[in-house]
């Protein structure tokens, strides 16, 4: 339950900073891998904090590298508010950066929590 409570904070912040742009649209890229990255902590606890990593950044260049298709029914999905926040809507190279910075920063609020709270790793 602890990585869905850290996903829906994050999800949280990342709604905020839609609303209160301070870091400019690159805090939703690193907002969204850092949701990634617990949500695959949460998938597998058990496992190693850098399967999670590299599943949540495989799953964030393939959202990115997915906006470069274009067909009706996935831009009928993409209109909608949910499906464009999850979905996004045109690449960028520099979202990819960006993805590893929320999936580092991920990585080291979890080890973090472990350190301080005993979440402790499985």
């Amino acid at each position: 339950m602890r990585y869905l409570a850290a996903a829906l904070v994050t999800v949280l912040l990342g709604l905020a900073s839609r609303h209160w742009p301070v870091f400019g649209t690159a805090a939703g890229d690193v907002l969204y891998a850092t949701v990634a990255y617990w949500g695959f902590r949460w998938l597998a606890p058990q496992r190693p904090m850098i399967h999670a990593a590299v599943a949540a950044v495989a799953f964030c260049v393939a959202v990115e590298v997915g906006q470069l298709w274009h067909p009706v029914w996935l831009e009928a999905i993409r209109a909608t508010q949910l499906g464009g926040m999850v979905l996004g809507h045109g690449f960028l190279w520099g979202d990819l950066g960006w993805y590893g910075v929320g999936v580092l920063g991920g990585a080291i609020a979890d080890r973090a929590l472990q350190d301080l709270v005993g979440w402790g790793e499985s």
